[in-house]
């Protein structure tokens, strides 16, 4: 079964939804594919966040995510010892896994979202956390991979060997 199946899978069972951009809807250049969390998290009126702290931050994580879709710049780290600040997708260990960290930063602490792409310019997301509330980066990594397990079996994400088949729009971060 191709990772492509698997998705129609989750989704027909309600596991997987395909995000929409709230500015243009399904017309959009990247895909995003999110989990139940993420959708809650993401959805107006973001009633995840505790506090108005925490709204904004969901609607910064939402404003990331419509970003992404809309075919907006990113900066990329693909080195996950090596990741400046103003890096807004990192790759992180173990490598050879292919996950990646969605970094929003802004307003800080920031928020944390973890996934994997499954073609070029389509992306999953399956975790979120408020960046205070990870305790351990690690442990975030594995609950991803986790749960990547639990959707898609022995399916791997995808993998290419240039950062310009995963994704278009993108400035590299590569230290001097």
């Amino acid at each position: 079964m191709s990772i492509h199946e698997q998705i129609t899978k989750l989704e027909a069972a309600n596991k997987l939804y395909c995000l929409e951009s709230l500015l243009t809807g399904e017309d959009t250049v990247r895909t995003l594919w999110v989990s139940s969390d993420v959708e809650a998290a993401v959805t107006p009126p973001y009633a995840l966040g505790r506090n108005p702290n925490e709204r904004e931050r969901l609607r910064e994580f939402r404003q990331f995510l419509d970003s992404f879709l809309e075919h907006g710049h990113l900066s990329v780290a693909q080195n996950p010892d090596d990741k400046p600040d103003f890096a807004m997708l990192a790759r992180v260990k173990p490598v050879g896994k292919e996950f990646w960290d969605l970094r929003i930063t802004a307003p800080q602490p920031g928020i944390r979202a973890l996934g994997a792409f499954a073609d070029f310019n389509t992306f999953v997301v399956l975790s979120w956390e408020f960046r205070e509330k990870i305790t351990s980066f690690d442990d975030e990594v594995q609950n991803c991979i986790d749960c990547w397990e639990e959707f898609f079996g022995n399916i791997s994400p995808f993998k290419t060997d240039q950062l310009s088949k995963y994704l278009s729009e993108f400035t590299e971060y590569e230290h001097a």
